[in-house]
């Protein structure tokens, strides 16, 4: 046996651990770019007001003056577009690419909040003033939503999801995983909880927060997010550290 085999026989040394990695990561200018934008990106998904309306959107709805069939209408005209972006997001990604899907996506969300806002403002005013809510507002009202949760399952929903694959070195791909996983959940349990308590004060207005946290996340991706469609990681990697 030479000392080719004892190389061979020799243990492997055990794996860094995550905070290890992690600490390894920091020295590295391209991972805390990949750490910063995966982060802050998980946050908008989560912050967005995606989980607001699919969480409690008949609540929130009815609230505003909907009835219960403009609330159900509007219900399944968010799951229809929920299916339609899966479908339409599968045939995008590797076509336009992440960065136009997510800018896009962030827009167009903010957008339908806005309209959201408006159609509510109107199915609101009806209900205070003992009026049933006109057609047209609450077709507008459906619509917004249909739009919002289509815009997010296109761009905004899986784009986030994708990038800590496609942005971190392979040393330092679980830790960055758990990272980004922990400010996902964290995110959802703070938009959970504080849901209700926002659409009570800002009533029909409840989205504004959610169409604000989506237009500092545009400017933020705007200036911050690279392509990474077809691209290597090494490619990848340059990038970030040159606008690091």
């Amino acid at each position: 046996r030479g000392p080719a085999d004892d190389a061979l026989l020799a243990p492997s040394p055990p794996p860094a651990s995550p905070r290890a990695a992690l600490r390894a990561a920091a020295s590295l200018p391209a991972v805390r770019r990949a750490v910063g934008l995966c982060v802050a990106l998980a946050a908008a998904q989560q912050l967005c007001g995606i989980n607001s309306l699919l969480y409690y959107g008949y609540t929130y709805l009815k609230q505003n003056g909907l009835s219960d069939e403009g609330a159900n209408a509007a219900v399944l005209c968010m799951n229809v577009g929920a299916v339609a972006s899966t479908v339409a997001s599968g045939a995008l990604m590797d076509k336009v690419g992440r960065r136009p899907l997510l800018l896009l996506s962030m827009l167009a969300c903010a957008a339908a909040a806005l309209l959201l806002t408006l159609a509510l403002a109107a199915t609101a005013a009806a209900h205070d003033a003992g009026a049933a809510p006109a057609a047209l507002p609450t077709a507008a009202v459906a619509c917004a939503a249909a739009a919002f949760v289509f815009a997010y399952g296109v761009g905004l929903g899986p784009v986030p999801a994708l990038l800590p694959a496609e942005l971190f070195p392979p040393e330092q791909r679980a830790a960055g995983f758990a990272l980004v996983g922990s400010a996902t959940w964290l995110a959802n349990c703070a938009a959970s909880l504080t849901f209700l308590l926002q659409a009570s004060l800002l009533g029909a207005d409840g989205f504004v927060p959610h169409a604000a946290v989506l237009l500092a996340a545009l400017v933020y991706a705007l200036f911050n997010m690279v392509e990474t469609r077809g691209k290597s990681l090494e490619r990848i990697n340059r990038e970030l550290s040159f606008n690091d």
